[in-house]
């Protein structure tokens, strides 16, 4: 099974195109942070405002590739944001760019606008750099929409990776952005485990378009330097972010029914009577209550009636 794979992974270079990169000094120590979700992402190709953090990517955190100089440009010029969070089962990554060069089909994913992603565990990479591998990428049709996955393995467990389009992940044209949305399982990253604040793996993440010829945006290195895992960036699962808790409503006035009575002998009679809380509208048996209390205080003492509304 070995040998079928490394023929595959074999395979797999003899058909990328041929071209220079240029890589950034911080190649080796690429550092990002993807912080838990404070509400659960929904896979639907919209950002969730409390489901992601955007991940700071510096500009040393980047490198470029394309056929010649004039194409590693429109690499550099591309313009993109990516977004990340995790539970125990999954990393949730929203990547958004921009459809420059989105408007030509190609041959395969990498020239449909992919997003292609490599990941290692960072506590298991065997001798020849390979072990525990796993490489895939996902792309859309640019003529019918059609979601495309493209996968490849070199992992001791982990056999295959079955994405489902609409459930496990989305991408979605909106306007003059291409949004990628993606959950990725938590035995990707690490065999029978979870994951779970300050655990931590290795990913490559290559943007990819087609500007007649291939170019890419790699966040870090390493797909495009012979699979050289050390290169790949270096994550660390954070704490979740915060909800802001929103501010607790102010409390109503006290509010206070004035009954004056006027008695017998001219003197005067205050009744103070608190008032109910706030209510939409008085109930019809409320109001016949406090009407019968009124009258039953007027017949008494024969006296004319003021009722005032006061709020302290």
């Amino acid at each position: 099974m070995k040998k079928i794979i490394a023929i595959l992974i074999v395979a797999m270079f003899l058909t990328l195109p041929v071209l220079s990169f240029d890589q950034e000094a911080n190649l080796y120590n690429v550092r990002l942070e993807f912080k838990g979700y404070a509400e659960k992402p929904v896979i639907d190709g919209v950002l969730d405002e409390f489901g992601y953090s955007k991940v700071d990517i510096g500009e040393g955190d980047v490198s470029y590739g394309g056929n010649d100089d004039e194409l590693k440009d429109a690499a550099k010029a591309m313009e993109y944001d990516i977004y990340a969070s995790y539970d125990e089962d999954y990393v949730y990554m929203f990547i958004t760019t921009d459809t420059k060069h989105y408007n030509n089909d190609g041959s395969g994913n990498w020239d449909q606008a992919g997003v292609q992603f490599a990941l290692s565990n960072i506590d298991n990479v065997g001798d020849n750099g390979y072990t525990d591998l796993v490489e895939f990428i996902i792309g859309r049709a640019s003529t019918n929409g059609e979601l495309v996955t493209t996968y490849y393995f070199n992992h001791e467990d982990l056999e295959e990776l079955d994405l489902t389009p609409g459930t496990d992940f989305q991408i979605v044209l909106d306007g003059n952005k291409l949004n990628y949305e993606i959950r990725i399982p938590a035995n990707t990253f690490f065999t029978g485990g979870k994951l779970q604040q300050g655990k931590q793996f290795t990913i490559c993440i290559v943007l990819c378009q087609y500007n007649e010829g291939y170019i890419h945006t790699q966040i870090a290195s390493g797909v495009s330097n012979g699979k050289a895992v050390e290169q790949y960036a270096k994550i660390t699962l954070g704490a979740p972010i915060e909800k802001p808790v929103p501010p607790a409503p102010e409390p109503e006035p006290e509010r206070v029914v004035e009954v004056v009575v006027d008695g017998i002998g001219g003197g005067t009679e205050n009744v103070h009577v608190p008032a109910p809380a706030p209510a939409p509208a008085p109930q019809t048996g409320d109001a016949t209550i406090i009407m019968m209390f009124v009258l039953i205080i007027a017949a008494g003492v024969g006296a004319r009636i003021i009722v005032k509304q006061t709020r302290k």
